[in-house]
């Protein structure tokens, strides 16, 4: 899997929804949205968290500053009506955290 980090405000956060597999079984999912400033172009990167990861979204509120690590999932099939190839990309999130100033070290006294 490729692996990256993506760096910004939180802008959006989905409530947990549930989906369930071809096997019946559900499985937690939760989505964020990350807004990047960027040096041409501003991004807004959706990034979905799974499993026992929306846990991790405790806690975060629109507005803070965040790093989230993400996987790079990749998926394609075959449209049923044209017969063309489709490809998808998504970011599933494993790791989030805020991003806190650190303030400048006090002067010492000589």
């Amino acid at each position: 899997m490729n692996t990256l980090i993506i760096t910004g405000e939180i802008i959006a956060i989905g409530e947990e929804t549930f989906i369930t597999q071809k096997s019946g079984a559900k499985f937690p999912k939760r989505e964020i949205v990350v807004f990047q400033r960027g040096e041409r172009k501003d991004m807004k990167f959706p990034v979905f968290f799974t499993g026992f990861h929306t846990q991790l979204l405790e806690g975060f509120k629109v507005g803070e500053q965040v790093h989230v690590s993400v996987d790079i999932l990749a998926r394609d099939w075959i449209d049923k009506k044209d017969g063309s190839a489709k490809y998808a990309i998504r970011a599933e999130g494993f790791r989030i955290e805020a991003i806190t100033e650190t303030p400048a070290p006090a002067p010492t006294a000589q």
